[in-house]
């Protein structure tokens, strides 16, 4: 339901449902855009009128709730998906390339920033190597302009690499805080009813190389992400460029830049 109105809302969308769905439930529109459950019990919680336990605030009317946060019933625009190949390529190029100059910064439908305005944000390629020792994973983000500047009201810059092995789904995560200082991590993600959260399980070696094409680089021990063996297949890798926010929210994040999913990745595959 919340892709379809997604689709219908401008430039990038309206981020995490939590908020809009919240925002409408306090709104004079509620008894329109939600069918509130007011009867049952889960024990020891029953319904109520508005936000309960047992069915927070209720059934969504998606065509009501659409209009009501983006003015539209139907999509503004139409994404063809990422082209999946069906042969996973090996190591010797990029992964996945992205456009120079899509970066666009916008938050729970307030705009940040003209489009563009975040090269240290923009993601135009990724790729994964392996290390001569067959013992560390590189995971490399090459940006259009790389710096530590962090964009107001943000807190932190990250750049995500995300892949899939066995049906988990492990990253490698580059956070640049303020003053310039980077930090690095893997771990899992995990996919919760009302937000997808990245456990971070193991802090790594992370480096910048910053300037027209930089790049980001986190260095990841095979023992950190299943003990990686030759030609296994990490299936479709991509990328994502994401501000922690200050305000209006604090702690949540905004995605700035995302790239691929285009090729799987052999691992020592050249």
């Amino acid at each position: 339901m919340w892709t379809r109105v997604q689709a219908a809302a401008a430039k990038k969308g309206l981020g995490f449902a939590n908020f809009s769905f919240y925002k409408l439930g306090k709104s004079a529109t509620y008894s329109s855009d939600f069918f509130d459950v007011t009867v049952g019990n889960n024990q020891p919680y029953p319904a109520l009128p508005g936000w309960d336990n047992v069915s927070g605030w209720g059934v969504p009317d998606v065509s009501h709730v659409m209009k009501e946060l983006t003015g539209r019933l139907t999509a503004t625009s139409k994404t063809a998906p990422a082209p999946v190949v069906a042969a996973p390529t090996t190591t010797c190029g990029d992964l996945f390339t992205d456009a120079s100059g899509d970066d666009s910064f916008v938050y729970q439908g307030q705009t940040f920033g003209a489009p563009g305005a975040q090269p240290q944000l923009d993601i135009l390629s990724g790729k994964m190597v392996l290390t001569p020792d067959g013992r560390t994973m590189r995971t490399i983000l090459t940006v259009r302009n790389l710096s530590a500047v962090i964009p107001t009201p943000g807190g932190e810059n990250t750049f995500n690499l995300v892949w899939t092995l066995n049906g988990l789904q492990y990253f490698t995560q580059l956070a640049i805080e303020p003053g310039g200082l980077v930090n690095a991590y893997d771990g899992q993600i995990i996919h919760l009813p009302v937000l997808t959260k990245f456990q971070q399980l193991h802090v790594d070696t992370g480096k910048l190389t910053p300037g027209p094409n930089g790049t980001v680089e986190v260095d990841v021990p095979l023992a950190n992400i299943g003990n990686l063996a030759l030609k296994q297949v990490l299936q479709r890798p991509n990328a994502t460029a994401n501000i922690r926010m200050v305000a209006p929210v604090a702690g949540l994040f905004a995605v700035v830049d995302s790239a691929g999913p285009t090729n799987d990745y052999v691992v020592g595959g050249c």
